[in-house]
């Protein structure tokens, strides 16, 4: 079906800036292993999250880096929680890095990992573009925080001391290098290891592996994506990510619905995510929605333990889970939709409210 709002459309960027960036890169003969626009990216990255030079490392992609910090974080016997509501790409991380887990129930209001009794190591998920700042993140070892980048900008210093966080590059973000992931934590030495596992596992500048690990160095080329989006993000796409968000908390509110995550928060994020009262509200609001050529999505489908990689994996009792499976559903939401945009998704919310 051909949608006249789609559920997602990335931000243009000025590609005179790849030039500016690539060109030191290929001067000195570097598209990847840390050549300038990497080095410079993640300086960058450090000043946006307000963090000291040594924690924070790239990955090629966010899936990896989750894979990274399972693999250099666990030891032998250890059991981790997941939630089962999240993205594909988190447990499957945690499925290719080989430790044991099990899934966990999530907060019927926040939708974040309630943590159980009895596991060893917890990796949690940010919802949505959600703040990985709290109470409940505090006691988690690693946290999904990939659509989180507007919401950790300067957080450096309220983050958990021996905690690990991971943020996507991904086109579909708010900071896009096409692909890409971050690995942040303020135990240096972590970030060191991961950053080893990136290298086939290459430490000290010896070319032997003295750890597992894998090719996932992020490129010169996409560094560079990375910088012109950043650039983008520091003079305005910041700015406008925020203010549709608050267009679409707006319309949420006047509909009679409530919005959730980052876009209740106030930060930028691509999910406008709606939880209506029953699953037949949701199902009605999205044949609305298709009848109107908006394009609605369940980001994360029905949970990863109905997916069947994860069919042996334990689980708990997953009530809340199954609750945002049936009732959440997302909205269009990025910075190019215009005035009538919003005023077709609100004609509809206001029909089925």
């Amino acid at each position: 079906m051909q949608y006249r709002i789609p559920i997602f459309r990335p931000p243009a960027l000025d590609l005179r800036l790849l030039h500016k960036y690539l060109e030191p890169s290929i001067l000195a003969g570097r598209y990847s292993n840390w050549g300038p626009a990497e080095q410079l990216l993640e300086q960058r990255l450090c000043d946006h999250f307000g963090l000291r030079a040594g924690q924070l490392t790239l990955l090629s992609n966010a899936t990896l880096a989750l894979e990274a910090a399972l693999t250099t974080r666990s030891q032998p016997g250890e059991e981790w929680v997941l939630p089962s509501w999240s993205f594909a790409a988190t447990g499957l991380a945690a499925l290719r890095s080989g430790v044991t887990f099990s899934f966990g129930d999530v907060g019927i209001r926040d939708g974040v990992l309630i943590p159980v009794r009895g596991s060893d190591r917890i990796m949690g998920v940010a919802p949505f573009g959600a703040s990985p700042i709290g109470p409940s993140f505090h006691q988690m070892d690693i946290v999904d925080a990939a659509a989180s980048f507007d919401a950790m900008e300067g957080q450096g210093p309220n983050l958990a001391l021996n905690a690990g966080y991971v943020v996507s590059l991904h086109a579909t973000k708010t900071l896009a290098s096409g692909e890409g992931g971050v690995f942040i934590s303020k135990d240096m030495e972590w970030v060191q290891k991961v950053k080893s596992f990136a290298n086939f596992g290459f430490a000290n500048g010896v070319r032997s592996s003295m750890q597992v690990g894998t090719n996932a160095k992020m490129s010169e080329v996409t560094a560079a994506f990375g910088l012109a989006s950043l650039d983008a993000w520091q003079n305005g796409l910041r700015d406008r990510w925020r203010d549709v968000a608050r267009k679409a908390k707006s319309i949420s509110s006047s509909a009679g619905f409530d919005s959730f995550f980052a876009v209740e928060e106030g930060y930028g994020s691509p999910y406008w995510i709606l939880k209506l009262d029953s699953s037949a509200d949701r199902k009605n609001l999205i044949r609305e929605m298709a009848q109107s050529a908006i394009e609605t999505r369940d980001w994360w489908g029905e949970g990863m333990h109905v997916m069947k990689p994860f069919l042996g994996i334990n689980r708990g009792y997953l009530e809340n889970t199954l609750s945002w499976v049936s009732t959440s559903v997302a909205l269009p939401l990025y910075p190019s939709m215009n005035a009538s945009d919003f005023k077709s998704i609100q004609g509809v919310l206001e029909r089925v409210s």
